[in-house]
């Protein structure tokens, strides 16, 4: 999806040394047309490849320059939840990461009350992984899900 690459090995803070940060040139978030957001495109690569340090990264700065609010901020946030609660599972921290998983379910329940879609991915399908997981307790957070948008 994304044109650049992805890095070589993921990062696990006090488990390995950080890679190369790689990232897009041009920050270009355009809600209209998400599809076209290499930022945006970069993330997804990385999030659904098991890069979450890298994925959180990526999606923070979107988030900021959204000035971290509105919808599409709550979405971006949520997602960096995401990314933080697979990353805790790799750090053999699974309550960290239960934590990071209700944070996630909480926003995209807030964003449900008035959207059922944002930047091309359907919340209702993420709010059902997410319930799913959460359902389970510390055992289902343990598993990390992929999210596609529908323009993919």
């Amino acid at each position: 999806m994304s044109t650049y690459p992805l890095p070589k090995y993921a990062y696990l803070p006090g488990k390995n040394r950080r890679g190369e940060r790689v990232l897009p040139s041009v920050l270009d978030l355009n809600v209209s047309s998400p599809e076209q957001s290499e930022y945006l495109r970069y993330g997804l690569d990385l999030y659904n490849h098991g890069f979450f340090w890298e994925t959180h990264e990526c999606l923070e700065i979107l988030w900021n320059a959204e000035r971290r609010q509105g919808p599409t901020a709550d979405f971006l946030k949520a997602w960096i939840h995401l990314a933080a609660a697979a990353l805790k599972i790799r750090l053999n921290r699974p309550e960290s990461a239960l934590r990071h998983t209700k944070r996630a379910e909480g926003l995209i329940g807030k964003l449900l009350v008035t959207h059922q879609e944002l930047l091309g991915f359907d919340l209702k399908i993420i709010e059902s992984k997410i319930r799913e997981r959460l359902a389970l307790g510390l055992e289902g957070v343990r598993s990390h899900f992929e999210i596609h948008p529908r323009w993919k």
